[in-house]
Parts: structure tokens; C-alpha cells; sequence
């Protein structure tokens, strides 16, 4: 009898705890992910933004990254006109769809990470 009223909600503990830590996987890889983009973005020999986009997406290796932009000082596809100093921007997102969607009937999670670094090469 007791067990009957305590196994659904340890059940719905342990799904909680998975699922919390497939979120902080999955976002800690896609940070990975944009910081490994954004060192390639910062260098002036990386050709164009498709480039930088297949840095992302490799580097999330089981997040497939769905969105990923590049801005130059905050202006999205400028990519070709950057210059030493400029500030880039890589910002990948992902929905996320939760384990416990079925049970608890929940959406879709964006998960969002950028990173942020200076052009490099010469003045």
C-alpha cells in the first residue's frame, strides 16, 4: 500500500534528476560548442560564415545546434566587411524536448548560449 503512494512521486524525482542533467549537458556542450566558433570567427583567415556555422555544429557533437548566427559589432551578416578590433558574436540555440513531456505534457525548452571575443590579426 505505502509503496503504491510513494513510487510515483520517486519516479518523479529521478526523471527530474535525469532530466535536469541532460539540460545542463546539453548546455554545456552547446557553450563549448560557441566559444569553439567564436575563436574561429576571430581569426581573419576563416573565409566566411558557413565556415564559423560548421565550427558550431561540430564542436555540439550530440546537440545538433538548430540555429546559429554570427554578428559583427551587432549587425547579423556582415561577416565579410570585419576588421581587427570588431566585436563578434556566435549564438547557437537549440529546442530542447524534455523526457518528462509525456508525463507532464510540457513544450519545448530553448536553450540559448553565445559567446563573445575580438577580431584578431593585423591593425
Amino acid at each position: 500500500m505505502e509503496m503504491a503512494l510513494v513510487l510515483p512521486l520517486f519516479m518523479l524525482v529521478v526523471m527530474g534528476v535525469l532530466e535536469g542533467g541532460l539540460v545542463v549537458y546539453r548546455m554545456t556542450t552547446m557553450s563549448h560548442a560557441v566559444n569553439e566558433g567564436a575563436r574561429k570567427a576571430a581569426l581573419t583567415s576563416t573565409p566566411d560564415m558557413a565556415t564559423v556555422q560548421n565550427a558550431v555544429r561540430a564542436a555540439a557533437e550530440f546537440v545538433p545546434a538548430a540555429n546559429v548566427t554570427v554578428e559583427v559589432n551587432g549587425v547579423s551578416g556582415n561577416y565579410a566587411g570585419r576588421k581587427f578590433g570588431d566585436r563578434i558574436r556566435v549564438t547557437a540555440t537549440y529546442d530542447h524536448q524534455p523526457i518528462t513531456s509525456m508525463i507532464l505534457g510540457t513544450g519545448l525548452i530553448e536553450l540559448r548560449r553565445q559567446a563573445e571575443i575580438m577580431c584578431e590579426g593585423e591593425p
